[in-house]
């Protein structure tokens, strides 16, 4: 079973992104999510939540959403530097893909820095860079039932 490494923080509960991880969980994949703990100053809206915490929260959120969709899916709240957060996981786990989300040219600090493309030169393995639009929360006025991930 192929181990795709999913980053993100703001993005991950994008639409883009979650057509990503529908495809590849098509043909058996599994999934290893990693939020780097980001600075709500960064965040879009500003958040003043621990960026530890809310890195946290968007991963539960994540994961109970793949598992009740019967994805194999684990994770954990990352470095705060997205580049070392993807060099842990990759040293800790046999990674196959590396799916990246962002948020769009000019919003993202992570297009900024050249992320995609350092990861690309960085691992050998494929690089996916997912853009997404507009940052989405899963759970939006639906109580703690997740919506369905195939639609």
């Amino acid at each position: 079973m192929p181990l795709f490494l999913v980053v993100a923080n703001q993005t991950l509960a994008g639409e883009a992104l979650l057509r990503t991880i529908r495809s590849a969980m098509s043909w058996g994949a599994s999934f290893h999510i990693v939020v780097p703990a980001t600075g709500g100053e960064h965040q879009l809206p500003h958040d003043d939540k621990h960026p530890v915490t809310l890195a946290g929260q968007r991963l539960e959120k994540i994961l109970t959403l793949l598992r009740a969709e019967a994805a194999h899916a684990s994770g954990e709240v990352g470095d705060p530097d997205p580049f070392r957060a993807v060099s842990n996981a990759v040293g800790e786990h046999d990674i196959d893909e590396i799916i990246l989300s962002t948020l769009p040219r000019g919003l993202s600090r992570w297009i900024d820095a050249d992320l995609p493309e350092r990861l690309r030169n960085a691992f050998k393995v494929p690089v996916t860079h997912v853009i997404v639009e507009i940052p989405q929360q899963p759970f939006t006025n639906s109580g703690d039932r997740p919506p369905p991930l195939f639609r």
